[in-house]
């Protein structure tokens, strides 16, 4: 269990690394999981309750110029912001947001979360090349309006392409 640790709960750079298993919430002012870099497996956590106050953006899951990595199985309940934000700020990074795969994770919004009314994009994706977002399950219980997924490009010179396929909404 990673909880309230005052910044981001579990953050990694390089490649190949399996975050598995954990039980992640209330990071206080940043992510539940923030990573870059390629290769990783982010797969059967739990990550909940990710509401730190604005105007902190606080995602559940951060991908930042993360490439060829799969989120998977992922439970991810109540986050304030994005529950995953894919993005590169570096723009001679671009292509490392490529191949991104994000498949059987279950999204979820109970009526009772305090900051449900900012949680309006559920899946905000930059700069991504080969993108896959298939077999997730969106699932809100409110009021407020929800976008799901938000495939955008930033810069012409990298354009996005995703397939999206079998979500459930």
């Amino acid at each position: 269990i990673v909880r309230d640790t005052g910044n981001t709960n579990i953050k990694f750079f390089g490649n190949n690394w399996l975050i598995q298993n954990n039980e992640v919430s209330n990071p206080a002012i940043e992510d539940g999981i923030h990573f870059s870099g390629g290769g990783h497996v982010v797969s059967r956590n739990y990550i909940h309750d990710i509401n730190a106050p604005a105007p902190s953006h606080t995602d559940a899951i951060q991908v930042s110029c993360g490439h060829h990595s799969i989120v998977e199985y992922n439970l991810i309940e109540n986050s304030r912001s994005s529950v995953i934000m894919q993005d590169c700020l570096d723009a001679t990074q671009l292509d490392r947001n490529d191949g991104m795969i994000y498949r059987y994770n279950l999204i979820y919004l109970t009526q009772d979360f305090s900051q449900y009314t900012n949680a309006s994009i559920r899946m905000q994706m930059y700069h991504s090349v080969g993108m896959k977002i298939y077999n997730n399950v969106f699932a809100f219980n409110g009021t407020s309006p929800v976008q799901a997924i938000r495939v955008q490009d930033k810069s012409p010179s990298h354009p996005s392409t995703a397939e999206v396929y079998n979500n459930i909404f």
